[in-house]
């Protein structure tokens, strides 16, 4: 999984979380025993959502956008 959004509003109403357990029983079907997610660092809503449930840091890398900006990408792992 590279990444999960929700929009502002439907955010605090379980919707993440629900999604992250729907890929995560997906994934485990199909034999799949560790996620992967990139957070920006920064992201004050990722970080904590993932950390929450048993994702920790495993990467931090500098990385370029389309436009030649530079940001810090988290990546973030646990097993499954």
């Amino acid at each position: 999984m590279f990444v999960l959004y929700v929009d502002e509003k439907y955010r605090y109403k379980g919707i993440g979380r629900q999604l992250l357990n729907a890929f995560t029983v997906e994934q485990k079907e199909k034999g799949v025993t560790e996620q992967w997610v990139s957070v920006q660092d920064g992201n004050q809503r990722g970080i904590p959502f993932y950390q929450a449930r048993g994702f920790s840091l495993k990467k931090k890398q500098e990385l370029l956008t389309d436009t030649g900006e530079k940001f810090i990408s988290l990546q973030y792992a646990r097993k499954i």
